[in-house]
């Protein structure tokens, strides 16, 4: 038998756990059983597309280069919608045109996948088994995305991580993710830090700023650089999103008083 390449497909979906999962694992393996398939998480909060968009975007580095990156977080699964691979950086991302790789876009190169002769049935409800899976098998064994689709030049595009300038001291973003801790990462990159006097979310008005958890005191809630890059927001030892009932999606605003 002819040995086929040897490839990392990593996973991403809100399946949870569920067999799902594990069926999308075997139809990798069936169109290369010499791929190495990880699951980065199927933890996505349901149809949470700017959550996957994110983790995605804040997990890709730290994989070989190479790896593919399979992510299934499709709201309109039996649709109309399109079915992407774009190239970024050295590395292949396939999603629905939903906006989940629109922070690859503006750099990368897209296709829009059409050759769906070579994926045999497709159910209207389950693409990442007909589908996304069969599409990370068949870029692990060395097909190239460009016999594979053609261009795509207007791709869905959710600039998630650009905070909405409300005036000229106020910006609105969103939370993005709660991790298990209950911290709370929002859509302002770091770089806003220093420059923050108060971040309103909900009746929160927070403005206690420490570079880790164990500068805080305990139950107040503090503004501190994730290691993701973003904005988040903690209670020391404690869990902030379930005390102050956040979750994703929840608005908040900064203020950044003129210098």
């Amino acid at each position: 038998m002819e040995r086929k390449s040897k490839n990392i497909v990593v996973l991403l979906t809100d399946f949870g756990a569920s067999h799902y999962t594990g069926i999308m694992h075997g139809v990798i393996l069936r169109y290369n059983p010499y791929t190495v398939v990880i699951d980065l998480t199927h933890n996505i909060t349901a149809f949470s597309v700017l959550e996957a968009s994110f983790i995605l975007h804040t997990s890709y580095k730290y994989f070989p280069e190479g790896s593919i990156f399979i992510a299934v977080v499709d709201p309109g699964v039996g649709t109309e919608r399109s079915v992407l691979i774009t190239l970024y950086n050295n590395y292949t991302f396939v999603a629905p045109d939903n906006g989940l790789l629109s922070p690859f876009f503006k750099e990368g190169e897209t296709f829009r996948f059409t050759k769906f002769e070579l994926l045999g049935q497709i159910s209207s409800t389950f693409h990442g088994r007909d589908v996304f899976a069969p599409i990370g098998g068949l870029l692990s064994r060395g097909e190239s995305p460009h016999n594979l689709g053609v261009r795509e030049k207007n791709p869905t595009i959710i600039e998630w991580w650009k905070p909405q300038k409300i005036d000229d001291y106020t910006y609105q973003g969103i939370i993005i993710h709660i991790d298990r801790f209950g911290n709370a990462i929002t859509s302002i990159p770091c770089d806003h830090i220093n420059s923050i006097s108060e971040l309103r979310i909900k009746n929160l008005i927070i403005k206690d700023k420490f570079p880790s958890f164990g500068y805080a005191p305990f139950e107040t809630p503090f503004i501190y650089c994730g290691s993701s890059g973003f904005l988040e927001i903690a209670l020391r030892e404690n869990n902030f999103a379930k005390k102050y009932n956040i979750s994703p999606l929840t608005p908040l605003l900064c203020t950044i008083p003129q210098q």
